[in-house]
């Protein structure tokens, strides 16, 4: 055996959620602002975006993940695949390094 259960498991690929989320992204630009304006502030240390079902906090993710250079690292939780919810899988997201 070359290696460890941990290194034989590998990164969840996300480019077609990423691209399937983004497709039609529009008219969101104030989302933007308000991550780039907590990104300017010492003293918050979460941004916590919230809302129904289906209002496009995942669209929103992925295109961070497109937009920014300084997101470091992702991960999306798809509902009913539950590999994308063991933190094990989580600890091995994608890295954009």
């Amino acid at each position: 055996m070359t290696g460890t259960v941990a290194t034989q498991v590998k990164a969840i690929a996300f480019d077609r959620d990423i691209e399937r989320l983004t497709e039609s992204f529009t008219d969101r630009e104030w989302v933007f602002e308000e991550i780039d304006r907590w990104l300017q502030q010492d003293n918050e240390r979460f941004f916590i975006l919230t809302g129904e079902p289906g209002v496009g906090k995942s669209a929103i993710a992925a295109r961070l993940t497109q937009i920014r250079n300084d997101v470091a690292a992702y991960h999306f939780c798809r509902a009913g695949d539950v590999e994308t919810v063991r933190p094990g899988r989580i600890l091995r997201s994608p890295s954009t390094n």
